[in-house]
C-alpha cells in the first residue's frame, strides 16, 4: 500500500489519494477497491 492506509471505505480512498498526492504524483487512480460488496475505481487530478 502506497499510501500506508487501509481501505475501508470512501473516507479513506480520499485520504489515500491525498497521501499519494502528498508524495509528488499529479495523477493518482486507485484500481479494484473493494467496498460493500461494489468493485470500485477512482482517479484524482491535482492542479
Amino acid at each position: 500500500i502506497l499510501s500506508g492506509v487501509k481501505i475501508d471505505n470512501i473516507d479513506d480512498v480520499i485520504t489515500a489519494i491525498k497521501k499519494i498526492h502528498e508524495q509528488g504524483p499529479r495523477i493518482v487512480t486507485l484500481s479494484s477497491i473493494n467496498i460493500d460488496n461494489k468493485l470500485l475505481s477512482f482517479t484524482s487530478s491535482r492542479e
